[in-house]
């Protein structure tokens, strides 16, 4: 059995892998490789739901059903309140790309009850926050992720600077 989960867990990271890679191709196809070794069982849900946020359209919506399955499912010995919190975190995000706001709001702060310190969580909380026009949350929510160092608020900072960087080239050299 340990076998198993060896491969299933290489699976999912491979998955990940050609994700980060834009590779949407390779992934299903690792994806349809484990489903054929390990069945209809929740981590290959997990990895064809993460295709599915990538690719959009109507596999948003089949993306929530599994991870609002996931992270309302009871807790096991091997779940953590992180894991949980992780679920919740994708869920919202399914709900993001729904266009259903509250939702996505209501999954984030449990996230956040669950696991406080979850930046992932954070961050997509700051993305809903402007997304709504809630200038003060985002910046109270920016507060808290900055003590963490969370690779959103890096990233933020390298875009205003190239930004910055390309609207200089821009100026005009004389001022009438």
């Amino acid at each position: 059995m340990a076998e198993d989960q060896e491969s299933l867990d290489a699976l999912s990271h491979t998955v990940q892998s050609h994700l980060s890679q834009n590779r949407t191709d390779l992934a299903h196809a690792t994806a349809k490789t484990a489903r054929s070794l390990h069945g209809d069982i929740p981590q290959v849900n997990l990895m064809e739901s993460w295709i599915g946020l990538r690719e959009g359209g109507p596999n948003y919506q089949r993306a929530f059903y599994v991870f609002e399955e996931l992270a309302q499912a009871p807790p096991s010995d091997s779940s953590s309140d992180a894991e949980r919190a992780n679920y919740l975190t994708a869920q919202a995000v399914s709900e993001l790309h729904l266009h259903r706001w509250q939702e996505a709001e209501t999954a984030l702060r449990q996230a956040l009850e669950v696991k406080g310190d979850n930046g992932d969580a954070m961050a997509d909380l700051i993305v809903l926050q402007t997304i709504l026009g809630r200038g003060e949350e985002v910046l109270k929510t920016k507060e808290r992720l900055a003590g963490m160092g969370h690779t959103l608020l890096e990233d933020l900072d390298r875009k205003r600077e190239a930004f910055s960087a390309a609207a200089a080239k821009y100026k005009p050299k004389f001022e009438p």
